[in-house]
């Protein structure tokens, strides 16, 4: 939805509408601020080494399968701070760079199975 408000606003040439698509940025910045955060204390939890299932046979990234919060919680990571970066003239707590770092350290990228962050 961010990066959708930034190209359409980007385009806008009506300045009250642009304010508008700002003002939402931010409520939406603000939102990804607490899933950040309940990202961050989820992946504690979680083996973020763990593989993936065969889609063809096995549960793959099905709502119900055992990989499904290790995949979501990678992205949800990443994805929940990069969408408070996209607010333009916005600086990004010390909590949330914190949380960003975190994310990025704890991923050992010869093993994680998810591209995530």
């Amino acid at each position: 939805m961010q990066a959708s408000l930034e190209l359409l606003s980007t385009l806008e040439r009506d300045q009250t509408l642009k304010r508008k698509m700002h003002q939402v940025m931010v409520q939406v910045a603000k939102q990804c601020a607490s899933r950040s955060q309940a990202a961050d204390r989820r992946a504690r939890q979680l083996d973020l080494t763990m593989l993936c299932t065969d889609w063809r046979s096995g549960e793959g990234l099905s709502s119900t399968g055992r990989y499904r919060p290790v995949w979501y919680n990678i992205r949800e990571s990443g994805e929940a701070t990069l969408a408070q970066l996209m607010v333009e003239g916005a600086e990004l707590p010390r909590e949330q760079r914190r949380h960003l770092h975190q994310a990025i350290d704890r991923l050992d990228a010869k093993h994680v199975s998810s591209c995530g962050v």
